[in-house]
């Protein structure tokens, strides 16, 4: 019998396996990976063949993941007797799914603190079960020569390992130990070697001790450390890396270690401790038993932080040896993409970092760490890269197919088949750096897929970085934003059609050629109709007005009393604007001069925010979001502010939710000293929302996506009030709901959308 094997099974000691449960059912045949994933051939007697397929499936090893088994009978051909591993087979048409990189397994740590151990303290220990992947890997089927390990020969210790069928290190390609891995060496700021191995470990440590800013060769890219109970080291990092407000993560040494700094349940526990490593939001704990606790300078106010248990031995290493909580960040300038060739990383660190621990292990694709949350107990994917990339299963096969993504947030897909290749977090396309790290990104992507002739989908918005269309022979097909959205949370579920698709988003271009962000529609397995949206209102100054929530509460205001607002300085969005800004303002608006109109959740969320004096300036994207949202998590009031549907008179959609009753009610309810209530308040009057429009549909299955569902309180809320009212909330799990997501979406998307008019 020949059985063919897709799914994550190259990299993860899976041939290994086959061998072993092959050998013990005394099965004759052979497994090969293959550019589609492993194919296999057994013969014997027919109760074990049963046995070997039933366990198969049951046994597998901890990171495989089996998508499909295609079985077809073959004649007795038995070539030699007992059962072998083949040489790879390789070719252009690579299907075969591609694995993540895998924090070390539990065994891999036990030997790394081991003394007796010959890997004692080796920063680069892994076996099948564990180790580098995706950072690493340059082909496929996924073997040692095409990995950016081919270099390093193995010593006659490690080789034997290797081939030893007992071994867990049999065929464990990413392998190696002191004597002939990859070495550690650290540098002062200017790249003058200092140390090697062991002692570049040590010396490290101590600096970090000392307060010191560390850059670090991590998985894929460099990272910059720093002591997280030193308020002047953080604020030190800060300022280098000009990042005055933005909250920080942390690396914990373990999960008992992270919680004594967060609150931590069981499913978050074990999404820390899972092989992707994340970086888990969580909250923080109101005291610390820990003799050195956190400095405020890591969250500047907000009671969430995100913590991450090592990814990494090196990681295993500084954590332990420092006996220190410490600050983890990405290795570059903000806006950049992240430092992973030495050289790079020296020249545009410079002036950041007081040192360099760095290796010799080349680095395939730079890799951010992934960030996570726990609403509902459920999984929620805020940035997807280090754990996760790059494969995702689809619903259903899918023609070649490339989406470019969005312009904040920048991933980009394509298909294979049964599943798609998601790219990591690139980072926003607001400069030529990070647009290049994107173009780069898709060729590696199709070169890895053998992927010459696809069809190319892009957002609709011809101003995003990845819908400038020129360099495509054939014009891309441009989808809805929001629909890209909504598809990228149905790609996660099997639902029954038509589904209620409800977008709450910053702000995506519509097909009306304004701005859309809340919206409703009835969604289909092949198209989308729009049958509800918040009411419009400006954007004064356009994308400062998304920098300042203060403007978009005046554009409100200046809708319900229009030239009266220098009135009412009792507001604290009209008391953040002098008197000459002000009336800049409203001339703007008057004149619909740089003041696009907009129908967003997103901005309705700053706005809120800024009449509440929550937040007037976004010193970092979200930022008056997140801090309304922490305003509602110690509130008991939830009674929501009115609201209006009515007929919309343009007839497109067919249905406006009007905001005025709820913002006049908020205005009124403005506390002097509490903002909890209105910020509850305010958001479960979007969840009421929600039920109101599904109301008049009668759908019970509702999809949430769109950037505002990165809101844990919003959708826990959504969760614990809708379904108990018979709806089915299907959400994001492991596409995040933000820009992030839309590639995927895009993949998905009906043949309804927009083609490239020029």
């Amino acid at each position: 019998m020949r059985l063919a094997i897709s799914g994550q099974v190259q990299g993860v000691g899976f041939r290994p396996f086959v061998y072993r449960l092959a050998t013990r059912y005394g099965l004759d045949g052979w497994v090969v990976n293959t550019p589609d994933g492993v194919t296999l051939e057994i013969e014997g007697n027919n109760g074990c063949l049963a046995e070997f397929q039933q366990q198969l499936s049951l046994e597998c090893p901890p990171a495989a993941r089996i998508a499909t088994i295609r079985a077809e009978p073959r004649p007795l051909q038995a070539e030699s007797g007992g059962f072998t591993l083949k040489t790879s087979l390789t070719g252009t048409d690579a299907t075969g799914w591609l694995l993540p990189d895998l924090a070390p397994c539990p065994r891999c740590v036990a030997e790394l603190f081991d003394p007796t151990n010959r890997r004692y303290g080796y920063p680069f220990i892994s076996c099948s079960d564990c180790g580098p992947r995706w950072s690493l890997v340059t082909g496929l089927p996924f073997d040692r020569e095409r990995t950016t390990l081919a270099g390093f020969r193995l010593c006659a210790t490690c080789e034997a390992e290797y081939r030893s069928p007992d071994d867990r290190r049999f065929h464990a390609q990413t392998q190696g130990c002191p004597a002939c891995g990859p070495r550690l060496t650290l540098t002062d700021a200017a790249g003058r070697p200092l140390a090697q191995a062991d002692e570049a470990l040590a010396q490290a440590c101590r600096w970090l001790q000392q307060g010191k800013i560390l850059a670090v060769k991590g998985i894929g890219g460099y990272q910059l450390l720093v002591d997280a109970t030193r308020q002047d080291a953080v604020m030190a990092l800060r300022a280098r890396k000009s990042r005055p407000a933005k909250p920080f993560a942390i690396l914990c040494a373990s999960s008992e270690a992270a919680a004594c700094r967060a609150v931590l349940s069981d499913t978050e526990r074990r999404i820390l401790e899972s092989p992707a490593a994340p970086i888990v939001l969580l909250h923080t704990r109101p005291t610390e038993p820990s003799p050195a606790p956190l400095v405020p300078a890591l969250t500047l106010g907000i009671p969430l932080i995100g913590i991450l248990l090592p990814p990494s031995p090196l990681h295993h290493l500084l954590s332990r040896a420092t006996g220190l909580p410490l600050v983890v960040t990405s290795g570059n300038r903000g806006g950049e993409p992240l430092c992973t060739d030495d050289a790079d990383a020296l020249e545009r660190l410079a002036g950041l970092a007081d040192g360099f621990l760095r290796h010799d292990r080349p680095i395939q694709r730079a890799l951010d760490d992934s960030v996570v949350r726990v609403v509902a107990d459920e999984l929620l994917m805020l940035r997807r890269a280090r754990g996760y990339s790059p494969c995702v299963p689809l619903p259903h096969p899918l023609p070649p197919r490339i989406a470019l993504g969005g312009h904040l947030k920048n991933t980009v897909a394509l298909s294979r088949g049964d599943h798609a290749l998601l790219s990591q977090h690139l980072g926003d396309l607001d400069n030529a750096a990070t647009e290049a790290h994107a173009e780069a990104t898709l060729a590696d992507l199709a070169g890895l897929s053998g992927l010459t002739d696809a069809e190319v989908v892009c957002d609709l918005h011809p101003d995003y970085g990845s819908s400038q269309t020129g360099r495509w022979s054939t014009p891309p097909r441009r989808v809805l934003h929001h629909e890209a959205h909504l598809r990228a949370c149905l790609v996660e579920h099997s639902p029954t059609y038509p589904v209620l698709g409800v977008a709450f988003d910053g702000l995506g271009l519509g097909s009306d050629g304004t701005l859309w962000g809340g919206e409703f529609f009835i969604v289909q397995p092949t198209h989308c109709e729009r049958i509800a949206s918040l009411r419009r209102f400006q954007l004064p100054g356009g994308t400062r007005a998304v920098r300042e929530p203060r403007r978009v509460a005046c554009a409100l205001l200046y809708a319900l009393w229009g030239d009266r607002l220098p009135e009412r300085n009792d507001i604290p969005s009209l008391a953040a604007l002098s008197e000459a800004e002000l009336g800049n303002l409203i001339r703007m608006m008057e004149a619909g001069l740089n003041s696009p109109f907009c129908s967003s959740v997103g901005r309705l969320y700053d706005a809120v925010a800024s009449l509440l004096g929550i937040c007037q300036i976004n010193r970092y994207e979200g930022e008056a979001a997140l801090r309304l949202e922490c305003a509602a998590f110690a509130a008991t009031e939830f009674e929501p502010y009115p609201f209006s549907l009515q007929a919309n008179p343009a007839g497109n959609p067919p249905c406006l939710i009007d905001w005025e009753p709820l913002l006049l009610a908020l205005l009124q309810d403005r506390p002097p000293y509490r903002f909890g209530p209105p910020a509850a308040r305010f958001q479960q009057t979007l969840i009421e929302i929600i039920d109101a429009v599904a109301a008049t549909t009668g759908l019970k299955t509702l999809a949430l996506s769109g950037g505002v569902f990165q809101n844990a309180w919003l959708t826990r809320r959504a969760v614990t009030w809708l379904e108990p009212r018979g709806y089915r909330l299907l959400r994001h799990r492991l596409i995040p709901p933000n820009d992030g997501g839309l590639a995927v979406g895009q993949l998905l998307s009906g043949p309804n959308d927009l083609r490239d008019p020029h």
